[in-house]
């Protein structure tokens, strides 16, 4: 409706796309982004915007390509230290077991946390749970979880900080999935990063404060494509 053309995707093994049975690394969801740009014949650089594991996602994409991205937004993203599942979800053959029958039932009413007040989305619980019927949604948790464990995310930001794009970082400052303590580190590595914390909003401010998330990432949008053209025309 603000004027901007927009691809909204799933990452491989969540919603509706397809879960192969591969290793869920940083590779995986560059290449899935790359290519999806690709097919959809977008040549020409993009705003790319990432939501909690998306951040490092679209973070990761931006500095490998940063002739195909405009501008990054991030909202909420997943920041800090990379920690692996505990060790008995990593042993062979018992652990996908375990993980499977202990971890994954809990994960759909588990986003109910998301929200400063579920009680404003009943059904969220459910929608979620449609993507779990799809066989290897389990397994790819467990291989994002296990295959990028290690390290810590500000690295990744890092790299956009240091490419220079225009970045829009946005948190809900009730967040209890990431907590906003974590935009500290996230900021240090963006330095140039336009930073709005969003009072009574969770995990997803983009969902709970439509009225004071869509006018800041449409002004910023509009932003860096008025200065995108003017770089052309120089």
């Amino acid at each position: 409706g603000a004027g901007f053309r927009v691809a909204r995707y799933d990452h491989f093994g969540r919603g509706f796309s397809d879960r192969p049975d591969v290793p869920y690394t940083d590779d995986l969801f560059d290449r899935q982004l790359s290519q999806l740009l690709d097919s959809l014949g977008w040549r020409e650089p993009v705003n790319v915007v990432g939501l909690s594991m998306g951040g490092p996602v679209s973070a990761s994409f931006a500095t490998r390509h940063p002739e195909r991205a405009r501008s990054l937004t991030l909202v909420d993203p997943a920041a800090g230290p990379r920690v692996s599942p505990p060790f008995f979800f990593r042993v062979p053959v018992v652990g996908p077991m375990l993980w499977q029958s202990l971890a994954v039932p809990t994960m759909a009413d588990g986003q109910r946390s998301d929200f400063v007040d579920p009680a404003k989305w009943p059904d969220w619980s459910d929608r979620y749970r449609v993507q779990m019927q799809y066989k290897g949604f389990g397994r790819a948790l467990l291989s994002t979880l296990s295959e990028n464990a290690g390290g810590v995310l500000d690295s990744v930001y890092a790299g956009v900080g240091r490419s220079g794009i225009p970045t829009l970082l946005i948190w809900g400052t009730e967040d209890s999935t990431v907590a906003i303590s974590y935009a500290d580190g996230v900021r240090k590595a963006i330095p140039q990063a336009q930073y709005h914390p969003i009072e009574r909003a969770g995990h997803l401010p983009h969902m709970e404060r439509t009225d004071v998330v869509n006018p800041l990432l449409i002004k910023f949008l509009r932003s860096a494509s008025k200065a995108d053209t003017t770089k052309k025309d120089r």
